[in-house]
């Protein structure tokens, strides 16, 4: 026998790009984005520091093209 009551939770309706604020939605329930996830451990001077950004795809491609230009140099 299954016992169930209703229960209230959140679920995430749309994820933000944290760069340039565009959503990151391609369908109903279909999210494409890249995360950056960032900690930092004790011998950084960003001790105990923790953030996670969601990037979009447009985003990612800029970002990586930069990382790709300071790689060159």
């Amino acid at each position: 026998m299954e016992v169930t009551k209703l229960k209230e939770c959140y679920v995430v309706t749309d994820i933000l790009c944290d760069v340039c604020g565009e959503s990151c939605k391609k369908d109903d329930d279909v999210f494409e984005y890249a995360t950056l996830d960032q900690r930092w451990g004790y011998y950084s001077n960003k001790d105990g520091e923790y953030s996670k950004q969601h990037i979009c795809e447009s985003c990612t491609d800029k970002i990586m093209a930069f990382i790709e230009s300071i790689r060159k140099k």
